[in-house]
């Protein structure tokens, strides 16, 4: 082989170990790395679609603060100087009724002689005459009536009473009325269920007439 057949076939095998030798350093990726790179990409991917659904569905921060403001209430407004003094004590309460204040009631009893006993003793009657006079066992005290209280209603009742042998009263009668029929009536009904010592007579019970006066009064 001739020197210039030498240098061609030494010239190529140059070039074939340098094409070769920059295949090797330049050779396509591996397997492995273009799994790496694949999963990076949807990693990212994925990454980025996360940001946006979640920057879709949190509302703007605006909206966050309007709601805020709205949801807080205001501070209350300090009263002024001189506001307290106009505000009024109580508020009335539509319904309710309005009820006077009523005094309190007081009845008194007065025991008296009646007036056909003293006539009886001017005609000089024998039956008029009682060594003890009949009395009520107990202080008789009639119920104030509610209407007359509320009404203010006050006077004095005169009564006048048959009690018999045994101290029970079988009559009662309006001497002097107090103008009020309540206060009478009042009167008459606590009368009827008391009970009294009989008048005696020479040491015997006997029937006899009584009088009894009762004072309404309010204080």
């Amino acid at each position: 082989m001739g020197n210039a057949e030498k240098a061609v076939a030494l010239s190529l095998l140059a070039h074939t170990l340098l094409a070769a030798g920059v295949v090797a350093f330049l050779g396509p990726p591996s397997s492995d790395n273009a799994g790496a790179a694949l999963d990076v990409t949807s990693v990212e991917l994925s990454l980025a679609d996360d940001d946006s659904a979640s920057a879709a569905s949190s509302p703007p921060a605006s909206a966050l603060r309007n709601a805020a403001e709205a949801v807080v209430p205001p501070p209350d407004e300090p009263l002024r100087q001189g506001e307290l003094a106009k505000m009024p004590e109580s508020v009335p309460v539509p319904g309710t009724v309005e009820i006077p204040l009523v005094r309190e009631p007081a009845v008194e009893m007065r025991l008296e002689k009646p007036a056909a006993e003293d006539a009886m003793q001017t005609s000089g009657a024998d039956r008029a005459r009682v060594d003890a006079p009949a009395g009520p066992l107990r202080r008789i005290t009639p119920k104030y009536p509610r209407s007359s209280r509320l009404r203010g209603e006050e006077g004095q009742v005169r009564l006048e009473l048959t009690v018999d042998a045994f101290g029970a009263v079988t009559e009662v009668s309006v001497a002097v009325s107090s103008g009020f029929k309540a206060l009478d009536a009042a009167a008459v009904k606590a009368v009827r269920s008391a009970l009294f010592n009989p008048a005696s007579r020479d040491g015997e019970a006997v029937e006899s007439t009584a009088a009894l006066t009762f004072v309404f009064k309010l204080k």
